[in-house]
């Protein structure tokens, strides 16, 4: 078993004693779709990337093999988690509107929460990276 596939059974079991089940699927869940977000734009940039890496409790990540080298598009990149999950977001919302599912209403408030802090604009945070190339092209 790889290291990227034990990552994200470590996650499910630690998240599904904590929350149940469900929750940790859909935690699990969005934070692929986040991490995915930044794969798919690395790839279409010609950038390879590492499968993402899930870490208990803190979150997931995706190593870049090669970093971008233009600024806007490392904002791209930066960008398209945070993109992702939120259309993940998006999507529990409208499984809550479909069936009244409390799971995914909350499933949808904590993937908002989550995207909105990664927006902010330090650190290791998406919103750091994108905010720290936008201010090497002023």
């Amino acid at each position: 078993m790889g290291v990227a596939v034990g990552s994200v059974l470590l996650s499910l079991a630690i998240y599904a004693a904590l929350w149940g089940a469900p929750l940790a699927l859909g935690l699990v869940a969005g934070m692929y779709v986040h991490e995915l977000g930044h794969v798919l734009a690395l790839r279409s940039l010609g950038l390879p990337a590492s499968a993402p890496m899930f870490i208990p409790l803190v979150g997931a990540a995706v190593r870049m093999r090669q970093p971008p080298r233009d600024p806007s598009h490392v904002v791209r990149v930066a960008l398209a988690g945070p993109a992702a999950g939120f259309a993940f977001a998006g999507a529990c919302l409208l499984g809550y509107a479909l069936t009244g599912q409390p799971v995914l209403l909350t499933l949808t408030l904590l993937h908002v929460a989550f995207n909105l802090f990664d927006l902010l604009p330090f650190g290791p945070l998406d919103g750091g990276r994108a905010w720290r190339a936008l201010r090497a092209t002023s």
